[in-house]
């Protein structure tokens, strides 16, 4: 895995998710992952899965996590970044 592809991959997945309204975010909030697969220019195959869930009850603040993987050794232990947004649309954790 390419890590500093890997990392542009999650920051502009993440980045997607950061545009989203907290009421939006909100009604997302399941913590099931939504998961896509990402070809990159070099043809590199990548997994990435978003978890959207509140983080510490429902109505609070919601912790929006991505990982990705590429299905060899990094699946094991895959490379992740969140980020938490309030009910009033900051951020806490990037």
């Amino acid at each position: 895995m390419d890590i500093s592809e890997a990392i542009e991959i999650l920051n502009k997945e993440l980045d997607k998710y950061k545009e989203i309204p907290y009421s939006d975010l909100n009604t997302m909030a399941t913590g099931k992952p939504i998961g896509k697969e990402v070809r990159t220019y070099n043809d590199a195959d990548y997994n990435v899965e978003v978890i959207i869930d509140w983080n510490d009850q429902p109505e609070g603040d919601i912790k929006v996590l991505a990982y990705i993987e590429d299905g060899e050794m990094r699946s094991f232990i895959p490379l992740s970044k969140q980020f938490i947004k309030t009910p009033e649309n900051t951020f806490l954790e990037e």
